[in-house]
């Protein structure tokens, strides 16, 4: 199976009688350059295979269905807070690249009281937003790029079931493949000096080198860094990252020659290859079955400040002495009740006790059991990292 490059573009609580659905943070798509000329996401050509809507159509319910599972992944950090994409479909050159994606700018030392703020670092516009707690640029924050070469054959499934032909690409998984990169997936380096542009990115001092004996990469001269980027010795270094990765840290892609697609800001080919991982230079053969980011992608993403998503609760029900939890959650996030201080509204938290972690194996609901030993009123759902 040919393998495709998904390239980055550098540029140098819940109350037992009440609750409120889950925020999540809008991503908003821009798709008048492809309305404009009737291409892309607005080609107006049949499709038989999808009872003949238009390709056009198709492809906007994809980006839609792919905006939402990203958005699913986040609690927004202020009122109001949205992400807006620009979003085409273009040529991209010759070869296999199904897309590509930057960050519309990057700004550093803004202020904020969120604790995974760091001053002296570049933060792409989306995530600033975030860390701010307020809008600082109220644009598009980033850029997304679909090809349109007659070489590549999109899939318009949504679904890590539905068949697949020969040769066929997902659009699904490489529109949250490319969202994540404009959001804050991307480093920054001068590959002729190993400096960076200014300020490294906020997913540069994320980075060591040598799992054994961790040095910062941000801590690196450049032509120690120079050397860095294709000794193959790269590794994430956040905590929630870490822990999805069962405590090991996640290897990044740092082959040799430097590719400006695929290096650094990827995960590792050929340790996480095998596991069809969504955020990998490339696409293996299983990445059709895994359709959602797995924990230690998103753990990433939360180690660079943006808020995990709390589950909407549904339903309580009480059954037999025990208490039944529906919620929406994530796909394939890991859940158990817990409580936490501003809800247990005075109960003694530790009455109760969780029967189970529970495996989300689909996108609406997770039920959890638990059962109360004392009287209470309030408990929560958390994301395990």
């Amino acid at each position: 199976m040919k393998k495709l490059n998904k390239q980055l573009l550098l540029v140098v609580f819940v109350a037992l009688q009440a609750w409120s659905a889950r925020a999540q943070i809008p991503i908003i798509p821009d798709w008048s350059y492809d309305q404009a000329n009737n291409v892309g996401f607005f080609d107006p050509s049949p499709s038989p295979e999808q009872g003949y809507r238009s390709i056009g159509e198709l492809r906007r319910a994809v980006f839609t269905a792919g905006a939402n599972y990203v958005s699913s992944l986040f609690t927004p950090s202020y009122t109001g807070e949205v992400i807006r994409v620009s979003a085409t479909f273009t040529n991209l050159g010759p070869g296999t690249t199904v897309g590509q994606a930057a960050f519309a700018g990057a700004t550093n030392n803004f202020g904020s009281t969120l604790p995974a703020y760091k001053p002296n670092v570049n933060y792409p516009w989306a995530l600033a937003n975030h860390v701010a707690g307020r809008e600082l640029f109220a644009t598009n924050t980033l850029e997304v790029a679909f090809t349109t070469s007659a070489e590549i054959n999109f899939n318009y499934s949504t679904n890590e079931s539905a068949p697949f032909r020969a040769g066929q690409e997902s659009l699904f998984t490489t529109v949250i493949h490319e969202l994540i990169h404009g959001m804050c997936f991307a480093n920054s380096i001068n590959t002729s000096d190993g400096s960076f542009d200014g300020f490294p990115t906020v997913f540069d001092t994320f980075i060591v080198q040598d799992t054994n004996n961790p040095v910062s990469y941000t801590g690196l001269t450049d032509v120690e860094r120079l050397v860095a980027i294709t000794n193959n010795n790269l590794f994430w270094n956040g905590p929630l990252g870490v822990a999805g990765n069962s405590g090991v840290r996640p290897k990044l892609n740092a082959p040799s020659p430097f590719d400006p697609g695929s290096s650094i800001a990827h995960l590792d080919t050929n340790t996480f290859n095998p596991f069809g991982l969504l955020l990998l230079p490339s696409d293996s053969p299983d990445v059709r079955a895994q359709v959602a980011l797995v924990a230690l992608e998103r753990g990433m993403v939360y180690d660079m400040g943006f808020t995990p998503a709390r589950p909407q609760v549904l339903s309580i029900a009480a059954s037999g002495g025990n208490h039944i939890v529906t919620a929406t959650g994530i796909l394939n996030a890991k859940y158990r009740l817990r409580f936490t201080d501003t809800l247990t509204n005075g109960v003694n938290a530790t009455n109760w006790t969780a029967l189970s972690d529970i495996v989300l194996s689909g996108w609406n609901t997770v039920t959890i059991t638990n059962t109360p030993t004392g009287s209470a009123g309030f408990y929560a759902v958390e994301i395990v990292p």
